[in-house]
């Protein structure tokens, strides 16, 4: 019997640009160690687990990069059971089939089906290669959004990474039709399927993926009136997690989006008949887009304060890591949704139109027509900020709704 381990470690290397440290892999054999290679992986300090050598991040990158540990560890120990079977059982021979393993390794999924799709074209059929087309480029979408990579090898496909891949057509995307959503996730099982006759994979992914339902669709979701008090009460032990939620909560009470949110600075602030207001255009360049800024916005903007006329008003942080954060604040919070700025700009709408705000004022702040048969029309900022008041007196003295 051979003692054989696999160890898993963060390199001491210096840092990237971003932040992070590569993971390395090293292999123990009956008191023999082999350094093998750097997994291609790279995560900061803070997100990896060193006791479970695993990465902590719960976020499709985090969980594409365990997949990977997981996989390169199977691999591993397969090829020890291997070796051992032959009686070829050293370090140095383990490390040389780790090596001629990686050679082999699959290419890129976007890549193969790009090239399966040019080489089939007569035999696919017209519908099909705007169907298959499409689903790669949603795919080369996601796997840029989620993983910031070009591609991803068929090892990376599991259950998880579907599922994601789902989630993001839906709520990135604007796939919410079931129907719609089902097509896209079952044409890509398609390609899979061809993929598996040619060799590509194993496995199905799809083993164990199951497709959500009709009813388990929330087609739109929105924050009550309790849970924006539990946002607004909550206190953070990071100051990261306070400054995420100081903007969620500032889109929350102004409709305003993640990149509006981002991109404004001082310039945009107005003082109008005595009060403070957001000054965007509207639908074109010549019709100004008044937003009031209500009590809770102008606490924030003060406790951000800065008079430099570019630099951002808020403290908000890439996307990706704002998504991760509002997920720790949600658990914290105990708020069962998936808290995104797409939900806060649904919860103004429909706490707004709950409050009695007119369509027209709505849709003035919101920046579109909520209806789309009626035009986008100009109210008074008087009249905004009249109506206004009732949002403001909902959350302040409502009900849950």
């Amino acid at each position: 019997m051979h003692d054989f381990k696999i160890k898993f470690y963060l390199g001491q290397e210096s840092k990237t640009a971003t932040g992070s440290r590569p993971v390395h892999v090293r292999i123990y054999l009956d008191g023999q160690r082999a350094y093998l290679t750097s997994t291609k992986i790279t995560i900061s300090e803070d997100m990896w687990d060193a006791r479970d050598e695993q990465v902590k991040e719960e976020t499709p990158a985090g969980r594409l990069k365990n997949h990977r540990l997981s996989i390169l560890r199977k691999t591993l120990t397969d090829l020890y059971h291997r070796q051992e079977a032959e009686n070829h059982l050293s370090v140095e021979y383990l490390k040389q089939a780790y090596q001629d393993w990686a050679k082999t390794c699959d290419e890129g999924v976007c890549c193969f089906f790009r090239q399966y799709i040019r080489e089939n074209g007569e035999v696919i059929g017209h519908d099909n290669l705007i169907r298959y087309n499409l689903v790669i480029s949603l795919l080369e979408k996601y796997i840029t959004y989620a993983y910031h990579a070009a591609d991803i090898g068929f090892a990376d496909l599991c259950p998880p990474m579907l599922h994601d891949f789902s989630s993001y057509l839906r709520e990135e995307e604007g796939y919410t039709h079931p129907r719609t959503l089902s097509n896209k996730v079952y044409t890509f099982k398609t390609l899979l399927g061809a993929a598996m006759e040619l060799g590509m994979l194993a496995q199905d992914p799809f083993d164990g993926y199951h497709f959500q339902s009709t009813k388990s669709i929330v087609k739109t979701e929105y924050l009550t009136v309790s849970e924006f008090h539990k946002l607004q009460r909550a206190v953070f032990t990071t100051e990261r997690l306070s400054k995420v939620r100081d903007c969620f909560l500032f889109a929350c009470y102004t409709g305003l989006s993640y990149q509006e949110i981002k991109a404004l600075t001082i310039t945009h602030l107005i003082s109008l008949n005595g009060s403070m207001w957001i000054l965007l255009h509207g639908a074109t360049e010549d019709i100004p887009r008044y937003i009031p800024l209500l009590p809770l916005p102008s606490i924030i903007l003060l406790k951000y304060r800065t008079d430099a006329s570019n630099t951002a008003l808020l403290p908000l942080i890439s996307q990706q890591k704002t998504n991760l954060y509002l997920k720790e604040i949600a658990k914290e919070c105990c708020i069962y949704k998936p808290l995104t700025f797409r939900l806060a700009v649904r919860s103004f709408v429909k706490t707004a139109l709950t409050a009695g705000v007119s369509i027209d004022t709505i849709s003035h702040i919101h920046g579109k027509p909520l209806l789309h048969t009626m035009p986008l029309s100009t109210p008074s900022p008087e009249k905004i900020k009249e109506e206004m008041q009732k949002f403001v007196d909902l959350l302040v003295n409502g009900h849950s709704l």
